[in-house]
């Protein structure tokens, strides 16, 4: 696959991993590229607006939907999704009792 002019594999943080049929992806990256073929249907989660509309745009017509909110209050019912996944939004994160609320909320 390739994203931006650069060539993208399967990342091996999804070596064997099925991650079933309805996914939640906590702050979206480049690795939201390829989920969209390992999965019926994926909700990215992204807090910030202009990335929020960027990766909409860049979604558009696949079976991604972009949700702008806060993933430590999401606007989902409890088990909504079959997996949840984030690859590179914790560290972001500014302190461990907001990452507990985080955690806490997937």
């Amino acid at each position: 696959m390739e994203v931006d002019g650069r060539t993208l594999g399967d990342p091996w943080a999804l070596d064997g991993v099925d991650p079933g049929e309805d996914v939640l992806e906590l702050g979206p990256g480049l690795i939201t590229d390829v989920l969209p073929q390992r999965t019926a249907r994926l909700t990215a989660i992204e807090i910030d607006p202009r990335l929020a509309s960027s990766l909409r745009e860049r979604m558009r017509n696949t079976n991604v939907e972009v949700v702008e909110a806060d993933a430590t209050a999401m606007p989902f019912a409890d088990g909504s999704f079959f997996a949840v996944l984030s690859f590179t939004m914790v560290r972001h994160v500014p302190s461990a009792t907001v990452q507990d609320r985080l955690l806490a909320e997937a």
